[in-house]
Formats: C-alpha cells, structure tokens, sequence
C-alpha cells in the first residue's frame, strides 16, 4: 500500500509518462522501419514495370480478331459436326504449328455421340435431303427447317414419310392467340422470342412446332426452348426468309397443309485435341509445368447454326499467349491445350484427364517412372467479350466441389489480385475495377458473385482429378449471346476482349517467371512450391472411368 496519495500520484504520472516515452519509441522505430522499406530499392520493379508496358504494346487487338472470325465462319461448330471435327481442329492444328513453329503437334482423338442434323445441300444452298417443309401443292420447293437440340436425348426426327398436317401461326404464342384455330393434329409456327409461350401448341395437341428466326435474342429464350424430358414434341427453326412463304399460306384464310421431313440420328463422330509446348528457359525452374487451356468449339439451340464466336474469346486469347511466350520464352515450361466437346458435359477435358493422368500421378514406392511431368497450376481460359474484367476462379458449377478445398488454391489468387494492383498502379488503371478474385472472399463477394450464370469450367474436371485447376474467366458478362445462332462475329467487343487478354498475360508472366525458392519472401513471388498430386482416387475428388451395362426392364412383363 502507498503511505501518501501524493506519493501514489507521483509514482502513476512516473509510469504514464514511461507509457508514453516507450509509445514514442515505437512510433519513430516502426516510422524509421516504413522509411526504410520504402527507401530500399526493388530490384525487381523496372524489370516487371518494362515487361507490363511490352505486353500492353506486343497485343495487337487485330489477331484476335481474326482466330474469331475464322472460327465462327465455319458452319456448325458443335462437337463432332464438320465447323468443330474437320474446320475446327484443322484451324486449331495450324495455328499451333505457325506460332510455335514446328511441324508436329501432338493430337488425341476421341468420339463424342451428338444429335446429328443429317442435311445436305446443293452448290446453291438449297436443301436436298435432311430436314426440310414442303407446302402440299409446291412439291418443288424446299424450305430449309432446321431441327433444335433434342428434348433430352429425344430429337426432331420424323418417319420416312415426313408428317403432313395443317400450318397454323400464332405469333408469340400466348393463348388468345389461338383462338377460333384447330391446334390438335396440325403444325404450329411461333416466333423464336416467346419465352416458354410455345408450350401451350403442345398443350393443346400440336404435332410440331416451327420458331421463326426474330433480328435478335438472348440466350434465356433458346433455353426456354429445352424440354429435360424425351417427349416426342419435334422442333425446328427456321430463318425468316425461308419461312415467308409458310407466314404468306398463313394468312390466306383456311389453313394450307405442309409436309415436314427430318432426320437427325444419334452418331458417334471423330473429335481432337492438341497440345504444344514452349519449354522454360531457368535452369531452377524449367521444370515445373504451367498449363494454358481451352475449348475451341461452340454450342447453339440449332446446332446446324452455331458461329460461337463470343465462345471462341477463350481460345483467341491462347493463342495470343502463345505468340508473347513464342517472342519472349518464359522461366517455366509451358503446355498449351486445346480440347472440343467442351458443351457435352466437359468431355474434351475429361477425355484429355483420362489418357494423361499417368503420365502426371507420381511414382509409387514400387514404380519407376521416367519422364515424369511436373504440373504446378493447370489455368483454363474461359472469356467472353462484353465486358473488360476477368477474374480467377477455383470453382465452376459443374461439379459440387467441398468448398473447404479454397484453401489450396487462395495463395495464388491472392498473388494474382497483388500483381492486378501492381499491373493497374504501372498501367494507370484501377485493378479492382478489371480484375476479380473469385477464390478468397474479398469486399464481401465469393466466386458466385462475379458471373451472371452457372458457367462449367473444364479446370474442374482437372481438379476433381487432384491436379491445381483454376480458371481466368470473363466477370460481370451474362454471355447474353451463347447458345444461339446470333453469337457472331460482329457482336464480338474486341476492345473489351484486348483488355483482359494483357492483364492476362501480365498475370502469367508472373506465373511463369517469378521464383517460388524456398525461403524467398520477396514481394514477388510464385506461391505454388510443388506439383499437383494427381490420383484416381483421393480423399478429395479422384478420376476413374465407370463402365457398365444397362438393362430394360418392364414391370407389364418382367
């Protein structure tokens, strides 16, 4: 106990003004420490500030352009279909030989099984034989219809003998529309912008449905024309030139006959892909294996009408990745993959999984392997056009990953969102605003928030694999476009596109130069310090491949 409260008072001003000395001392040394920090030289700053503004200047916004429209000037690029199988994967193959200049690329085959728009046309265009209308009276003419992606696996197919019924159009296809008209039996004509108006034809008895090509959609309505059940409602598209004489019998009073013809089998068909390389040049570091992928064919509600050039973002930008790392060799090896069936349930991604997996599973205490390849990151590109911001993401929603699983990819999106800053502070742009973490949790937004849509990324299929799969993908795009016949070239926003594809290659420059040396803490840094552990079966995920046999079974007779 103090014998004075002036000696108590004198002790706690003795303390308060030693608090206060030892926060001042604190204050100046943690002062003196920023200073310092600050002071010091980045040695590494003019180097990467050099390497940004080359890029920004290297990317020439007219070869992009012109992968686009080659690619969506092929007719049909659905998978399998010749725009994908043969124009497709001919332009992919020779793109990979003129940029990394060499005559061989490495190519796996696999079949995929479509509906198959079995049409064949003349020199004039006109249809011979497949899906065509005929108005009872002009035998001679043939109008092209063009049958929609089946109801489930249930496609427009028809008899050999076609179907013939009455015409009938109702316009968007509300029920006051069909007033005063005999539905059960005929064959009904709507516009394409009807949402799921359609439905009431088949409600009332029609036999088949005919959309009429509208100047513009969105994709909302083309999925709006799907059925998740095999119902045998036969569907077909039609341009409005070649539907203007069916409107014009339309509208002569009594409903003419036509006859509808159609025939679209399930197939199996031939489809690719490539691979190329570009190998590292740092002894340190050469090899540890960085993969770029992408997709190079399209989806369309008419698969015989789908340009997919917004689709075709992705693989324009790998290209032009290739071209910079061609001109300027990275640190790390570098594999470049180019897959088809990327809209039939990601089998192009899973096809490449399934034949490379053992190459890349580690060796087992009782294996020797020779050869091994060492992949630190698989980064698959899935862009699209209309908006200039990309983001990194770990999870798609086609597989329904744990989520705990963030944890293993959060250190390199968060190196990626610290380049982004340094890239936007040399660039004179504001990073959050073109570049998005779609892996750690930031200003309150997780991966679901960036992209209106449920995109399927193929990396998922890597890392359900066990590989580090992530994916650069077009933030804040509807994809308004994709899966109809009007994603074309013309609606492709190339400058937007330009924008992603430099911070892009920014961002893999880091990827594949910065060091990942144990101990280094340097502010720039490549944070993935060992190769993926690929496994068929894991505690998180696996790959295998499940054969079966499927039985019929009839609880009438069985």
């Amino acid at each position: 106990m103090f014998r004075s409260e002036k000696r108590f008072r004198v002790y706690v001003d003795l303390v308060r003004t030693g608090f206060s000395l030892l926060a001042m001392l604190c204050l100046l040394t943690s002062t003196a420490l920023l200073s310092n920090a600050e002071d010091k030289p980045d040695p590494l700053k003019a180097l990467r500030e050099k390497t940004y503004k080359d890029i920004f200047t290297a990317m020439k916004p007219a070869d992009l352009r012109k992968t686009i429209d080659s690619l969506s000037s092929f007719k049909g690029r659905i998978a399998g279909y010749p725009g994908d199988s043969i124009d497709g994967a001919n332009y992919v193959e020779s793109q990979f030989k003129s940029i990394l200049q060499t005559n061989t690329v490495e190519t796996d085959n696999f079949e995929v099984t479509i509906p198959y728009d079995a049409s064949v046309e003349d020199k004039q265009g006109v249809v011979v034989k497949g899906a065509y209308a005929q108005l009872d009276g002009v035998a001679s003419q043939k109008l092209r219809i063009y049958p929609l992606w089946p109801n489930l696996v249930r496609t427009p197919t028809l008899p050999a003998n076609g179907l013939n019924a009455p015409l009938i159009y109702v316009k968007d296809g509300k029920l006051a529309n069909f007033n005063g008209k005999d539905i059960d039996g005929s064959i009904v004509m709507v516009d394409f912008n009807c949402a799921a108006e359609w439905m009431n034809a088949t409600r009332l008895g029609a036999k088949a449905v005919i959309f009429i090509a509208p100047n513009t959609t969105m994709r909302g309505e083309a999925e709006a024309k799907f059925i998740s059940i095999p119902i045998a409602i036969p569907r077909f598209y039609m341009t409005q030139k070649e539907a203007a004489p069916l409107l014009a019998a339309c509208s002569n009073g009594r409903p003419k006959k036509v006859t509808l013809n159609c025939s679209m089998p399930w197939v199996s068909r031939n489809c690719k892909n490539f691979t190329g390389w570009i190998q590292g040049t740092d002894p340190k570091i050469k090899d540890q294996i960085i993969v770029i992928q992408s997709y190079y064919d399209a989806t369309s509600v008419v698969p015989a009408l789908s340009p997919g050039a917004d689709t075709a973002c992705g693989i324009a930008a790998m290209f032009d990745v290739m071209r910079y790392f061609k001109a300027h060799p990275p640190g790390r090896t570098m594999m470049f993959v180019a897959t088809s069936g990327h809209f039939q349930a990601l089998q192009g991604i899973r096809e490449y999984v399934e034949k490379h997996i053992s190459e890349w599973e580690p060796a087992g205490w009782f294996q020797k392997k020779t050869n091994a390849k060492d992949i630190y990151l698989w980064a698959g590109l899935d862009m699209t056009s209309q908006s200039s911001s990309i983001g990194i993401f770990y999870k798609g929603w086609f597989y329904d990953f744990r989520e705990d699983i963030q944890g293993k990819f959060s250190d390199i999106a968060r190196v990626c969102r610290e380049n982004a800053e340094k890239i936007g502070n040399t660039m004179g742009f504001n990073y959050k605003r073109y570049f998005n973490d779609g892996v750690n949790p930031v200003d309150g937004k997780n991966w679901r928030n960036y992209i209106p849509g449920q995109p399927a990324f193929d990396s998922e299929a890597v890392t359900m694999a066990g590989g580090r799969g992530v994916t650069f993908a077009t933030t804040d795009d509807s994809r308004a476009l994709v899966d109809t016949p009007f994603d074309k070239s013309d609606k492709v926003n190339i400058s937007n596109l330009s924008q992603q594809v430099k911070l892009l290659e920014c961002l893999l420059w880091h990827i594949v130069t910065d060091t990942n040396a144990p101990g280094d803490v340097n502010s720039q840094r490549m944070p993935i310090t060992e190769p993926s552990k690929w496994s068929r079966l894991a505690l998180h995920g696996g790959f295998a491949t499940l054969q079966g046999r499927v039985q019929m079974f009839n609880p009438r007779k069985s």
